[in-house]
Formats: structure tokens, C-alpha cells, sequence
């Protein structure tokens, strides 16, 4: 390995180890804050530890308010003028009113040339009496709701990162929570049952969160492992094994990945790693039934995804650590194979291509020409009669080109089978005769009966 790519390796691991502790520490924060009972204590207490995680010099929550859509600050950490507390913000104008109507984060380096909403002559005055610059506002949202903003901001100018971004939507979404069950507890004081179903939904959120500081931290390792670093499997809690009972890809659209690989650790949960890798979603198998597995979850990932053709290929073997990357990449070339022999919406095992992946081209036009020139003839006295040559002379290639075990296997008389065979080089011009062209015969016919199994499972 290279200097450079040795010091890419180690900036990325340490990128996936801090995003790995700002998650656990968001989890340990919203498991105190759901213990209060008192909702202003609890959004008090969420910006403050926001503020705290974020490091910025201020941070603030803007609530909703009535159906004008006017924004008022509620809750703030860092600010020194009461002006800023006491905020209200006109439907329409300000960043808030944009993150609002959005429902996207906002950014902003510089808060006077900023030019994405409308200025506001007395917002801006307040915002000049803080000394605040720049600007970082994401939605509070549920379903279709936007109950307001969440903001970070500095008093000097600053490009928020996408990992700022992350972890302060990861806040908004527990304030967002917090908001909802107030209003619905809002909206029936008095019925005990209704106020259980809102911190049900509460403590639901934070084990969602859980689960991903989780993922997080296993994507994290099954990358490390398979770039052949070290996981460091003390520090970041991961149950890891020695060794794999197999491995899988799944080819998603780049449009969808991240969505994909949410759904697919979902599906795979402890029975094995997953991350997204090179494009694909690639999952180490600890589960012994590997095709079987891979084949559940993409069947619950293309539901997820309204994808039907989304294609997955298994490799059941036993793999250490060190095997891991050669698997997944014989694994990609299986997967690779699939559009040629015209297969989608299926798992495939990577023990039936072994043999083919240097004969078939990963063209899907290629492969049926090269089929159709040296059996068009046998295939199209197939389809016309409902014959079984191509049978026939796999079976016959398979027995050693003994015309007796050819007739054992396929449960006829001998003389059956020489009569197939002679129809065969009629149909092929005495191809068998030459041993070049029936190399190349032996080939299709193996190609062809490859592509029938694999779609004939498909199917099933």
C-alpha cells in the first residue's frame, strides 16, 4: 500500500470512528432526556446538549406557531442579547421560514450575503446585536408535519461540513419526537393512555437510534476488514467473528443506496456485516444458510425499494478475515455475468458460475450471438418440434461422450441417442467431427443450459 492511499485508509477510519462516538453520544443523551417527563426540561435540556456536541457558539430551536406559520425561538444555548430569545419570525421570510418550507437543511457561510430567503430589517438587526455569521438550520419534521427548525450557528464565518449536518438532523429528529408527543399530550391532558402512546413513540425513536449507532459501528469494521485493516473490535463494541460463512453483493441503483443498505441491516441484523461497498451493498455472513439468507433480503429489500429487478449473488464458503475481499469481488464478477444471461429480481449462488466466467462475455447481445452461431440451427429444431437435442448433447458432453451413459442418464435407448446426434451434425454441418468447433459447441451448449437453470430459478 502506498503513503497516500495508507494515509486515505487511516482518514477514513478515523472519519467512521468519530461518527461512530457522536452517535453513541447522541444515543446516551436521548436515553436521559426520555426519563423527564417535563417537555420544556426535555427541549431545554436536547438544545443544550446539541450545543455541546455541535461546539458552535450558538444553538437554537424555533417552534411553529399556530397556522399563520409564524417561527418564535423557544429554546437557546450560547446567546446574549434577550432580543434573540424572544425572536418571532413572520411566515415566508427568514431561514427559518425556508428550512420550514423546504423540509432541507439550510447552510449559510455568510448570514448578510445571504440571498436564499428573504431579509427581514429586524431580523437582521438582531441577528447583527448576537454577532452571529453563519448559519446551519435543519427541519423538525414528522410525517408531513414541520413543527419547526433547529439551528447552529457561529460568530464568524464557517462551511458546516456533511457531518455537522448529519448530527444535528440526528437532534432535530429527537426534538421533533419530544414536540409531537407534547402536542398530542396537548391535545388530551387528561387521557393517561394517550400521554403512554406518546413517550411509546419517544423511546421507539431512540431505538432506532440505538440500532444505528450499531450499524454504524459493524459498517465501520466490515470496511476495515475488508481493506485488510485491523478492527479494532475492543473499542468500538463489535461482537466480531474469526471467520465468515460466506458472503454476498447486491447491485442497487445509485439513487437508492443509502436507503438500500438502511433496509438491508435491518433485514440482516446479527446474522451478519453490512456496508455499502464500491456501488453495491456487500454483507458477511455469519447465518449458515448463505443463498437462502441473501435471498430473504432481497426479497425485503426490492419491497422496500419498489425495485422487482434488484439481483443479489451468494458465495457459501468459509472465509477468514483475510478472504473476505476476494470473495466479494468473485462475488461482483458473478454479479457482473447476470444482465448476459438475462437475470434480474433473483439471488444467485456463485458456485454455479465458477466454470463460466471466462466464456461468457458480459454483453447480453455477445452472449446470444455467440450462442445462436454455434447452435441457431439445434435451438430452432427444438422450438419448432419440441424436440430436446440441446439436452441431448449436454447430457452427451457431460458422459464423456458415451453414447450409452448418455442414454442412462436421459432414460432412453442408445439407439435414440445416436439418432439425435446424427441429427445434430446435420443440423451443425458435422461441427462434432472437428475437435476446434466442438470445443466451442461443448461451450454454448454449457452457456445455454447455465442461462436456462439460472432463469428457470429466477422464476420458481
Amino acid at each position: 500500500m502506498t503513503d497516500d492511499a495508507l494515509a486515505a485508509a487511516l482518514a477514513e477510519n478515523g472519519r467512521l470512528r468519530r461518527r461512530a462516538a457522536e452517535l453513541e453520544a447522541l444515543f446516551s443523551t436521548a436515553r436521559e432526556l426520555v426519563r423527564l417527563r417535563d417537555v420544556d426540561e426535555v427541549l431545554s435540556r436536547l438544545v443544550e446538549r446539541a450545543h455541546a456536541l455541535m461546539g458552535t457558539d450558538v444553538t437554537y430551536l424555533s417552534e411553529a406557531q399556530g397556522a399563520d406559520g409564524e417561527l418564535r425561538v423557544r429554546y437557546t444555548a450560547g446567546t446574549v442579547t434577550p432580543e434573540f430569545r424572544r425572536l418571532r419570525v413572520p411566515a415566508g421570510v427568514g431561514l427559518a421560514s425556508l428550512v420550514v418550507r423546504t423540509r432541507e437543511p439550510v447552510r449559510v457561510p455568510r448570514y448578510e450575503a445571504m440571498s436564499e430567503a428573504p431579509h427581514d430589517a429586524h431580523i437582521d438587526a438582531v441577528v447583527r446585536a448576537e454577532g452571529l455569521v453563519s448559519f446551519l438550520g435543519v427541519p423538525l419534521a414528522v410525517g408531513d408535519e414541520v413543527l419547526g427548525a433547529l439551528f447552529a450557528c457561529n460568530r464568524s464565518p464557517h462551511e458546516f461540513a456533511p457531518e455537522q449536518v448529519l448530527l444535528l438532523s440526528a437532534f432535530a429528529d429527537h426534538a421533533a419526537a419530544v414536540l409531537h408527543s407534547a402536542r398530542l399530550l396537548a391535545a388530551a391532558s387528561a387521557a393517561t393512555i394517550r400521554a403512554e402512546e406518546a413517550y411509546r413513540e419517544l423511546e421507539r425513536h431512540l431505538s432506532a437510534s440505538a440500532l444505528a449507532v450499531v450499524a454504524e459501528r459493524r459498517a465501520g469494521w466490515l470496511l476495515d476488514a475488508i481493506d485488510g485493516r485491523a478492527p479494532a473490535d475492543a473499542d468500538d463494541g463489535v461482537a466480531a467473528p474469526a471467520g465468515f460463512t460466506g458472503c454476498a453483493v447486491l447491485a442497487v441503483a445509485a439513487r437508492g443506496l443509502v436507503d438500500a443498505v438502511r433496509v438491508v441491516e435491518r433485514a440482516v441484523g446479527d446474522a451478519g456485516f453490512v456496508a455499502a461497498w464500491n456501488g453495491r451493498i456487500a454483507i458477511a455472513w455469519t447465518a449458515p444458510e448463505v443463498v437462502a439468507e441473501t435471498e430473504r433480503v432481497r426479497r425485503i429489500a426490492a419491497d422496500a425499494l419498489r425495485d422487482p429487478g434488484l439481483t443479489a449473488v451468494a458465495l457459501r464458503r468459509e472465509l477468514a478475515r483475510a478472504g473476505l475481499r476476494e470473495g466479494l469481488e468473485r462475488a461482483v464478477r458473478d454479479l457482473e455475468l447476470l444482465p448476459a444471461l438475462g437475470v434480474t429480481g433473483a439471488t444467485v449462488s456463485s458456485d454455479a458460475f465458477a466454470p463460466y466466467q471466462v466464456l461468457a462475455p458480459a454483453d447480453p447481445a455477445a452472449l446470444d450471438g455467440f450462442i445462436a452461431e454455434l447452435l441457431g440451427p439445434v435451438l430452432a429444431w427444438d422450438e419448432r418440434r419440441g424436440a430436446r437435442l440441446v439436452d441431448t448433447l449436454g447430457a452427451y458432453f457431460d458422459a464423456g461422450e458415451s453414447r450409452g451413459a448418455t442414454a442412462a442418464t436421459l432414460r432412453i435407448h442408445p439407439n435414440t441417442v445416436q439418432q439425435r446426434l446424427d441429427r445434430i451434425q446435420a443440423l451443425l454441418d458435422g461441427a462434432l467431427a472437428d475437435p476446434e468447433r466442438r470445443f466451442r459447441v461443448q461451450a454454448a451448449v454449457r452457456l445455454e443450459l447455465l442461462r436456462r437453470a439460472v432463469r428457470a430459478a429466477a422464476s420458481g
